[in-house]
This record gives C-alpha cells, sequence and structure tokens, in this order.
C-alpha cells in the first residue's frame, strides 16, 4: 500500500505483485510494481513504476475486465453494508423469515442480523474486517457470548451471500427449522 501512495492520485497496483496480492500467483519478486497514468516516473529500488495511457474511466468497456471484476470481488469481499443486507433480505424471506433487526447490540456486541423471537444472530464476514488473527479471534469470543446467553449465532461470508445464496438459504432454512423445532420442546 505504500507503494501505491507514493505514486500519484491514480497510482494502482499492478502486474506481478497485483496477482500476488490476490493470491493468484505466489510471492517471487521483491519490487512492487504500480502503474500510474501519464509521463513515467523512474523506478527506484523495490519499486517498479510502469507508465499507461488508458484513462481509467475506459476500463469498464474493455474485454476481460467483468470477470477479473467478479474474480477480484470474490477474493476482496468489499460489498458494502447496505448492498450485503440487499442481497441478505431476499434470502431470509425465502427461508420464511421476518425482517430482520440489523445493526443492533446484543450480548454487549453489534450484530449483523437478529431475530429476537428465535434468538437467532446472523454475521456477514468480509476479509475487509475478518482477516486478521486478532479479528477472528474477537469473531470467536462473541460467538461464545451469544451461545453463552442461549443464542444461536451463524456465520456467513460476504462471498456466499453473493456468489452461493442457494447454499445460504438451505443452509439458514435447515437452521431455522431446527431452532424452531427446540423452541416447540421447551415450550
Amino acid at each position: 500500500m505504500a507503494a501505491v501512495l507514493s505514486g500519484e492520485k491514480s497510482a494502482l497496483l499492478s502486474h506481478q505483485s497485483m496477482a500476488e496480492h490476490f493470491d493468484f500467483r505466489p510471492r517471487l519478486g521483491q519490487s512492487i510494481e504500480i502503474t500510474i497514468p501519464g509521463r513515467c516516473r523512474r523506478s527506484r529500488e523495490g519499486l517498479i513504476i510502469h507508465r499507461s495511457d488508458i484513462d481509467p474511466s475506459h476500463h469498464a468497456p474493455m474485454r476481460g475486465v467483468a470477470p477479473l471484476r467478479e474474480a477480484l470481488d470474490r477474493r476482496t469481499f468489499a460489498m458494502s453494508r447496505s448492498e450485503l443486507e440487499r442481497r441478505f433480505r431476499p434470502i431470509c424471506a425465502r427461508v420464511g423469515l421476518p425482517k430482520p433487526e440489523t445493526c443492533v447490540m446484543r450480548n454487549g456486541w453489534e450484530v449483523d442480523f437478529l431475530w429476537r423471537d428465535l434468538r437467532l444472530v446472523v454475521e456477514t464476514d468480509s476479509l475487509r474486517y475478518h482477516r486478521t488473527a486478532a479479528q477472528q479471534h474477537r469473531d470467536r469470543v462473541r460467538d461464545q457470548a451469544h451461545l453463552a446467553a442461549g443464542d444461536t449465532p451463524v456465520r456467513f461470508s460476504h462471498s456466499q451471500v453473493r456468489y452461493e445464496a442457494v447454499y445460504v438459504e438451505h443452509t439458514l432454512g435447515k437452521i431455522v427449522r431446527e431452532v424452531r423445532a427446540r423452541q416447540q420442546t421447551v415450550d
């Protein structure tokens, strides 16, 4: 990131460095490659600067851009909270769930989706906020807090919600049926 920030406003991680960043290729080189528009600056130790005359706004119609964007999105899981919610709500409706509460506090934690009557908490994880070991540790502690309070915590990745909606619907449906069956035996 420092290499990209050292370039101009429109600098982009590129070439081998981009492939390495998204785990498309193993890390091979020591130098970081970036591309900047316009006049090429001189590369320096540890940084290779490429020049491009292509205006970034013209990238959309280029052949292969859509599949590349989809592949990168699957790796970065960069859906916004509202986009994720917009994609998750129809899945919930198909399962027969009412509208969930969103971004509310439960057991000392803000949760993504909550159905109080079912005691069901659904979290949707992106690599942006759940990548590091410390963040994953917090997720485990959060799930344990929900379990200890008698709630059922469930996690789906952004990638699952966006690209595997049928799987999410099937799994969520099974969980909801199990939760409802448990509630009936308790009542």
